[in-house]
């Protein structure tokens, strides 16, 4: 490839048939290397970075902007900056793949890069406040909440089943009958956050104590049977 310059002025598209008084000059950027692909974790650190960039001797600095694309349009993402280095975290970007781009330019002359493709792995839960288990339940005939519900500062909804492998619910489980129990629950993650593994919490409800009245012993003379 080559670009046209009059002057100062770069010329992307000549008019006319014929060219004059040509000089040729070597492009000021000879080469530059960066990955075209990236992982990161959601809310954590990443850092776009071009390395080696090779300029002919005597160019000036390089300057880099960068784009974000969507729907196949460029929009610019902070200003132009002679830093190498361009920091995803300030993006804030959510889980999937985005696409990047960047333009070096110097000395007028600008050079654009292939896309970059980052890909934002959701993030693991991490602050949960588990369920706690009712104490000192005793049958009633009624259901009664077997545990007090847990919580999950941000990222999902905490989810509750009698059952690790059945269906969870947002409701507080109940048990009716004496016995023991197991209550499993775990976080349902949103867009951005994975869910948690199931954990458990055990929950009894004591029997009901019989109480006998109206017993009485009716004392008579021995008569010789077994009444």
């Amino acid at each position: 490839g080559c670009a046209f310059k009059s002057g100062s002025t770069w010329i992307t598209d000549p008019i006319g048939t014929e060219l004059t008084n040509v000089s040729m000059a070597k492009i000021p950027i000879k080469s530059m290397n960066y990955e075209t692909k990236m992982s990161m974790t959601y809310g954590g650190v990443g850092t776009l970075l071009v390395n080696n960039v090779k300029k002919e001797p005597g160019a000036g600095a390089v300057s880099f902007q960068w784009y974000k694309v969507e729907d196949g349009k460029e929009k610019a993402v902070g200003d132009a900056t002679t830093k190498s280095q361009f920091d995803l975290y300030a993006q804030k970007l959510p889980a999937g793949n985005h696409t990047f781009r960047f333009s070096a330019t110097c000395d007028g002359y600008k050079k654009m890069s292939q896309d970059i493709v980052v890909t934002v792995q959701k993030a693991n839960i991490r602050s949960i406040t588990p369920p706690v288990a009712q104490e000192n339940l005793t049958y009633t005939g009624q259901e009664q909440a077997l545990i007090t519900a847990g919580s999950v500062t941000s990222g999902g909804t905490m989810q509750y089943s009698l059952t690790e492998n059945g269906t969870y619910s947002p409701d507080i489980p109940t048990g009716t009958d004496a016995g023991e129990y197991t209550v499993w629950y775990r976080v349902i993650g949103d867009a951005n956050h994975n869910d948690t593994a199931p954990a458990s919490v055990a929950v009894s409800i004591g029997k009901k104590p019989l109480t006998i009245t109206g017993v009485t012993a009716a004392s008579k003379p021995y008569d010789g049977t077994t009444n």
